[in-house]
């Protein structure tokens, strides 16, 4: 069975084993993850939970062993980035195409071309080089949106550096939702 969230994989538990099911500290110790278990069922059935599914084992030896997978809706990450460049567009007129670079603790980085086209006056100065990097959470804040940090780098005339933060944060769906 798979589910898409915690919640729904917890609801499918309860539909097949009793609710009022209390952690077993001292197994779960041991186990190295969260075992639950039903004071009136014998010590073979049980809950365990194992991060990406809920392990549920019933019956006289817990022989039935029901995996509740829980796996999680990707984003569209091409979407949300499609809206972030045409965003940029609209903003300062400027076409830029954003690549994935890497993934690195939790996040994915995304980078363009240098965007020389870009270049101007920038609070006075005369700006030589720009790049734009796009970093994201890989899973969604409490809120079930992603949070999008774009980071601005400007390399100017004078040889010294700058760079400037947007954050925008997008849903599932890559709709750009707050700014």
């Amino acid at each position: 069975m798979i589910v898409t969230s915690r919640e729904q994989a917890w609801e499918e538990v309860n539909k097949i084993f009793p609710t009022d099911y209390e952690k077993d500290e001292g197994s779960s110790q041991s186990a190295g993850y969260p075992i639950y278990r039903h004071h009136s069922l014998n010590y073979y059935n049980r809950i365990c939970d194992l991060g990406n599914r809920l392990e549920v084992l019933t019956g006289e030896y817990g022989e039935n062993v029901t995996n509740i997978w829980i796996e999680t809706p990707q984003p569209n990450m091409k979407a949300a980035l499609a809206n972030i460049e045409a965003d940029i567009y609209n903003t300062l007129g400027a076409v830029v195409k954003f690549e994935e670079v890497r993934t690195a603790n939790g996040y994915t980085i995304y980078g363009t071309q240098d965007l020389s086209k870009l270049t101007g006056i920038l609070g006075g100065v005369l700006i030589k080089k720009v790049w734009l990097k796009a970093c994201v959470n890989e899973k969604p804040l409490n809120d079930g949106t992603y949070w999008w940090t774009i980071d601005w780098r400007f390399e100017f005339a004078n040889g010294s550096n700058g760079n400037e933060f947007l954050k925008i944060w997008t849903n599932e769906d890559g709709d750009i939702v707050a700014k």
